[in-house]
């Protein structure tokens, strides 16, 4: 008789992070929960397969020698994405709090963000490893368009100018 195995996203998203987990020596009750109760929440919002493409492709261009930043902006108080290698803090270390990152009443009106910091030299070179692995059609750069207002510029030509 062949044994089958279940194994969907949510339960990968689980073995990974435990993994994650492991390999980044991590024990105590406090970390358990911790990491217990974020899975619980991203399970529950169905956000596996965005975790689990995340830690990929971080992981990717690691190992395609990118430096990636250290974990910018609230994504960094995620315990999961410590655990996946996406971010390089231990939040409990750190104190900070995964409700800035996701919670329930936010996670029903928005995704969660995580900025992956790549060299400015090397942006295109991780989208085409990225294209290459997901498909061309399927990866694409978001740009970021930035509006001056008149008070802004001036700051910015000031800046420039090393005037006060």
């Amino acid at each position: 008789m062949q044994q089958t195995f279940n194994i969907n996203n949510d339960n990968y998203l689980r073995k990974m992070a435990l993994k994650g987990f492991k390999k980044r020596h991590l024990s105590g009750k406090e970390y358990e929960d911790r990491l217990r109760m974020e899975l619980d929440i991203i399970t529950d919002a169905n956000l596996s397969d965005f975790f689990l493409n995340t830690s990929y492709i971080c992981n990717l261009l690691k190992s395609e020698g990118m430096f990636l930043g250290p974990g910018r902006g609230s994504a960094g108080g995620s315990l999961l994405c410590y655990c996946l290698n996406i971010v390089s803090t231990d939040p409990l270390k750190e104190g900070l709090m995964f409700s800035r990152f996701i919670n329930k009443t936010r996670i029903k009106n928005s995704m969660p963000d995580i900025d992956t910091d790549i060299p400015k030299t090397r942006r295109q070179e991780a989208l085409d490893l990225i294209k290459d692995k997901f498909g061309r059609d399927c990866a694409f750069s978001i740009p970021n368009l930035i509006r001056f207002t008149i008070k802004t510029s001036i700051k910015d030509v000031s800046r420039v100018f090393n005037v006060p």
